[in-house]
């Protein structure tokens, strides 16, 4: 039996693949935002390495840090398989608590992980910016409460559009009272599943409450199948990437 952790990356894994516009959308993004190259980077909640591997090639060297276990090893089973030991360093820990030396970074991001940080979020963007150096970016990312993903989720999550709306706002807020300054960039994000039963599995094996009541998984079918058709079923999503340059 696999364990939940392999279950998660797993069905991480096929979100990643479903998303086909993701590498077009959110890597130009993140590269937009500002200069990587001869960079020291941080990917702070780095998982499998999915964008760490690819941001590579465009800095320095990069240090992944990440507190799953089975999420790490598979990062290191590619840096491993795709000879990149000198430019990808692991290091295991919580984004609570980040373990490595302070002001040691020009660009720290975190992305898809700040949200999910709960009543945590605070102080995880305060760790964020310790170790980056003066004059260094931090970078955060999230879904906002626009689009069909949003909508689906608040079936399952009571008043989640009012708080993934609040939380934009609320993150804004606090980078300007750390370093006086923050701005945002948006972008939607498409999800094409192959089909209604597809669409249900992948996303409650993620980021979907578990274990759902009866009433919820009909709920969330008839949403999936409302946006089904012959060719498969069609989401979206709405991206914020919010950014702040150290003082």
């Amino acid at each position: 039996m696999k364990s939940k952790n392999k279950v998660y990356w797993n069905a991480f894994d096929e979100m990643v693949q479903v998303s086909i516009c993701r590498n077009t959308v959110e890597l130009p993004l993140l590269l937009s935002i500002t200069d990587f190259e001869n960079k020291q980077v941080l990917d702070a909640g780095a998982g499998n390495g999915r964008v760490a591997l690819k941001m590579q090639g465009f800095a320095d060297k990069i240090t992944c840090f990440e507190k799953n276990s089975v999420a790490l090893a598979q990062l290191k089973k590619s840096i491993k398989k795709l000879g990149l030991n000198k430019k990808i360093k692991t290091k295991k820990g919580k984004l609570e608590k980040i373990s490595l030396k302070r002001n040691a970074f020009d660009i720290t991001y975190s992305l898809w992980t700040l949200y999910h940080a709960h009543e945590n979020w605070q102080r995880v963007l305060n760790e964020l910016n310790k170790v980056t150096k003066k004059q260094g970016v931090v970078i955060v990312c999230f879904a906002t409460e626009k689009f069909s993903m949003a909508e689906l989720e608040s079936l399952v999550k009571e008043n989640e559009l009012e708080k993934r709306k609040q939380f934009v706002l609320d993150v804004l807020h606090y980078f300007n009272k750390l370093n006086g300054n923050a701005f945002i960039n948006k972008a939607r994000l498409p999800f094409y599943f192959k089909n209604a039963d597809k669409c249900f599995k992948i996303l409650s094996e993620t980021f979907l409450p578990n274990p759902l009541t009866e009433e919820q998984k009909a709920n969330l079918m008839n949403f999936i199948n409302s946006k089904s058709s012959k060719k498969g079923v069609f989401l979206d999503q709405e991206v914020a990437f919010i950014y702040s340059t150290k003082k």
